[in-house]
């Protein structure tokens, strides 16, 4: 009896242990999910402007220009700024002339009448960048959001595929687990129920038994005034 109570509390244990991180996993990639999503859709909708999630845009780093602040396939988080509030030393992310996405360091701010602009410089190159970034060319500051190494998997996580291997199926595996387990279970206590059932039924069946072999109450009570009726 001690054995097999011993093995219903572990069998309990694991249950909510397995419940727990089947919950975790699902409120970590699922959110991860979303988020992908939202950001694929923004960035189909707007090709020219680079997507964010309330105001945060995740970048990929596959260039060397900011060692040893930022490295190669890094994953950067960009916060959208008013470039009004910039200062030297702070780190951008623009897009340049060439409409590609650069983040480099601001080394000085010029304001004058043809607007304000910032003369850029990444930390590992020599010189400059060859044209000041206009006010409007910026995306956001970074500052310090950073996932090291983490770039590479991002990227494949952006494709439908990624998020399909990473994400989905291990959602639907889950859902799949629970659904077993569930039906594992109610297939090996069917038979525990079904003794139940049975011991229910001889109970019931003994209880009515007890009541057909009871003596019928006394009706002495409720025939005495007839008697006496019939002999005034």
């Amino acid at each position: 009896m001690e054995t097999q109570t011993q093995q219903n509390k572990t069998r309990r244990v694991l249950h909510i242990i397995g419940n727990c991180v089947g919950i975790a996993l699902i409120a970590v990639l699922l959110p991860i999910m979303i988020g992908n999503i939202i950001i694929i859709i923004r960035g189909a909708i707007n090709p020219d402007e680079v997507p964010t999630l309330f105001g945060v845009a995740p970048l990929i780093v596959d260039s060397g220009s900011m060692y040893p602040e930022i490295q190669v396939n890094d994953l950067i988080f960009v916060h959208t700024v008013d470039p009004a509030t910039l200062q030297r030393d702070d780190i951008i992310a623009f897009i340049n002339d060439e409409n590609l996405l650069i983040t480099h360091r601001i080394v000085g701010i010029i304001n004058d009448e043809e607007g304000l602009r910032f003369i850029t410089q990444g930390d590992f190159t020599g010189s400059p960048d060859r044209s000041p970034v206009m006010a409007d060319q910026v995306v956001g500051i970074y500052n310090g959001g950073r996932l090291a190494g983490v770039g590479a998997i991002a990227a494949f996580l952006s494709r439908p595929i990624g998020m399909l291997i990473f994400v989905a199926v291990p959602i639907a595996l889950f859902v799949l687990y629970d659904l077993l387990r569930r039906y594992l279970h109610k297939k090996k206590m069917a038979p525990e129920i079904e003794a139940e059932k049975e011991e229910l039924e001889r109970l019931r069946a003994l209880l009515v038994a007890q009541q057909e072999q009871s003596p019928a109450p006394e009706t002495t009570a409720e025939t005495e005034p007839q008697q006496q009726q019939s002999q005034d």
